[in-house]
């Protein structure tokens, strides 16, 4: 459910279910570049996700 500030930015109240994606990108290296986080109200969002398969590289992820 919603905090207080996201019901103030989204102008939502504190009944509307929330979703949430959080991503890290990372360098080659595994540096972190940049960190996000999205928010968006669970009754008018759908996420989809089209995965692309990727040749390891050795490293653990």
């Amino acid at each position: 459910m919603p905090s207080p500030d996201d019901q103030t930015a989204l102008r939502i109240g504190d009944n509307i279910p929330m979703l949430i994606t959080r991503r890290t990108t990372t360098d080659e290296a595994g540096r972190v570049l940049a960190m996000e986080e999205t928010r968006y109200t669970a009754d008018d969002t759908q996420l989809t996700y089209t995965l692309t398969p990727v040749k390891q590289t050795g490293r653990a992820r």
